[in-house]
């Protein structure tokens, strides 16, 4: 298969996510919380990332 692109880390995340529910390994509610777990992941890395440049 070739290469994927994506034009962002969420519409990876979302893709990735959507896989799941493909594959019958989750279910909506499941990958929705998942999904705001990692936002909240990134989040808490971007403000230790500026907190380390200031």
């Amino acid at each position: 298969m070739p290469a994927r692109t994506y034009s962002s880390f969420r519409a990876s995340a979302e893709e990735a996510a959507a896989s799941r529910l493909y594959a019958g390994i989750h279910y909506q509610p499941s990958i929705d919380a998942g999904l705001q777990q990692g936002r909240i992941v990134a989040q808490n890395i971007i403000h230790s990332l500026k907190f380390l440049k200031e």
